[in-house]
């Protein structure tokens, strides 16, 4: 499977605001193909504006707070999505922009049962926890400061390869889940192939009701009424025929 890579393509031939466009709209939640270098800084910068600027919607009444969370929580997404296809690029996994996450949760799920158990080593422990999610973090961030593989990789060709047309790959990586969990892609290719069975069964069964309707009324068994009156049919006919044998049998008249 593959799809052209709008947002590759874009960085060299399309304006900033196409590329805003792209990178918020049409690819914000493709987490497969590559990104360049450039693309992904004038895209990372950009969203670090619209975070800045989203503060004045706190001058809102009543629903400026919610209207800001919900446009962070969508542009901290969309520079997720642009660091995995920039992770990508240097032919990395893009599962390692996780970890800033997963210590962000653990930080705050583990600290009132921290305080609340060992309120000796809670302030360290989270301390620790928060170092790492900023140190993973600036970790990924340097990464992607870093100069992506040139030529074609397992997801996709060269962003900065004008002369070969852009091309995303979906590894089938993206696609494995654990043995718990299940498999998404073989369950969805074995749903697509029962409802291809189940339609080829429903003509089948259509075309063999069709011919039956379509066979000569002969064919099929007739009814008590129509034996009842064919024999009697046959009763005539028989006496009809022995009326005219015994008439021929008789002699001729005397002159």
């Amino acid at each position: 499977m593959s799809s052209a890579s709008p947002l590759s393509t874009a960085s060299r031939t399309e304006p900033y605001l196409t590329l805003l466009r792209i990178g918020l709209k049409d690819k914000s939640f493709h987490f497969y193909g590559r990104l360049s270098r450039r693309d992904f800084w004038i895209f990372y910068a950009s969203t670090l504006l619209f975070v800045a600027v989203s503060v004045l919607f706190l001058w809102v009444p009543v629903v400026g707070s919610l209207i800001m969370a919900l446009l962070v929580i969508y542009l901290v997404w969309c520079q997720s999505s642009a660091m995995v296809r920039r992770l990508h690029d240097r032919n990395y996994s893009g599962k390692w922009v996780l970890l800033p996450f997963v210590l962000l949760v653990l930080y705050f799920v583990a600290r009132m049962p921290l305080y609340a158990l060992h309120p000796e080593q809670a302030t360290w422990a989270l301390t620790a926890i928060a170092l790492l999610g900023a140190g993973s973090y600036l970790l990924l961030l340097v990464l992607c400061a870093l100069a992506g593989q040139m030529g074609s990789n397992r997801f996709g060709t060269d962003p900065l390869d004008s002369a070969t047309p852009a091309q995303d790959f979906i590894n089938p990586e993206h696609l494995e889940m654990p043995v718990y969990l299940g498999d998404p892609w073989r369950k969805f290719k074995d749903k697509q192939a029962r409802a291809q069975a189940r339609a080829q069964a429903q003509a089948q069964s259509a075309a063999e009701h069709q011919v039956s309707a379509s066979a000569p009324a002969a064919t099929s068994d007739p009814s008590p009424e129509t034996r009842a009156a064919n024999a009697v049919a046959d009763a005539s006919d028989a006496n009809a025929a022995t009326a005219a044998a015994s008439t021929s049998k008789e002699p001729p008249p005397l002159p």
